[in-house]
């Protein structure tokens, strides 16, 4: 499951470097430091190895439909053999320790890119019941490294907002991988419904705190009970 979403991302960075949206550093230093991933996503792609990225997105397309064809950039860089790390050679410069990764360089646009795409990936098996929310996150969490998984991370993004991405990157480039996943408003509606619970529940307990300290003498026979109660168990 963290492949299904995590091997898309790395398709999708690839697509920003293809189309000069940003520079291979630039895309690192939103996923690491705005996306939270534990190192950047073009420097994960040379750690795995382009040409295994390569046979897992084939592999997708053929399966799972357009959305998921290789980028060109990933192409080009197994037909030159530029693998990554293995060969020395990829995205990041790794004849001396590899990829020093700023800390500022990442822009806002980059990271909403990464978290929809990301959120957007995650909802898909759940929606077709493949697996369920607690269990993706969960292996964001244990597989990616990630501090939240996608349900928590959209309810923090805001589906309104979640959707305003897509639907612009979707506009802009016409691909398939940007049409909003159907789950998206289920996973939405669950997270409204459990706020409100959650609100009604939290309100519910202060009327009562309220009520209570509001009877005379409420605290004070609530004192005397306790003391009663506590003297019998010392006589037994």
């Amino acid at each position: 499951m963290v492949n299904h979403v995590l091997v898309p991302i790395l398709n999708e960075v690839a697509c920003i470097r293809r189309c000069r949206d940003a520079t291979v550093t630039e895309v690192d230093s939103a996923a690491k430091y705005g996306f939270d991933l534990p190192i950047g996503c073009f420097e994960l792609c040379d750690q795995i190895g382009v040409d295994i990225k390569i046979d897992v997105l084939e592999y997708m397309h053929e399966t799972l439909g357009e959305g998921y064809a290789p980028c060109s950039v990933l192409e080009r860089k197994v037909n030159e053999e530029q693998f990554g790390k293995k060969t020395k050679q990829g995205f990041c410069g790794w004849e001396n320790s590899g990829a020093d990764v700023p800390s500022d360089m990442g822009r806002e646009k980059l990271e909403s890119r990464l978290v929809a795409v990301a959120i957007n990936e995650a909802a898909k098996p759940v929606g077709n019941e493949v697996t369920d929310s607690d269990v993706i996150d969960e292996g964001f969490r244990l597989g990616a490294g990630l501090p939240d998984g996608p349900t928590r991370m959209a309810a923090g993004f805001g589906y309104t907002r979640l959707r305003d991405v897509l639907i612009a990157l979707h506009d802009e480039a016409g691909a398939a991988r940007y049409t909003p996943a159907d789950y998206l408003e289920m996973w939405q509606l669950r997270t409204d419904q459990s706020r409100t619970t959650g609100a009604r529940r939290s309100i519910k307990a202060e009327r009562h705190a309220s009520a209570k300290a509001a009877i005379p003498g409420a605290n004070v026979r609530a004192r005397v009970a306790r003391s009663e109660s506590n003297q019998r168990s010392q006589c037994w």
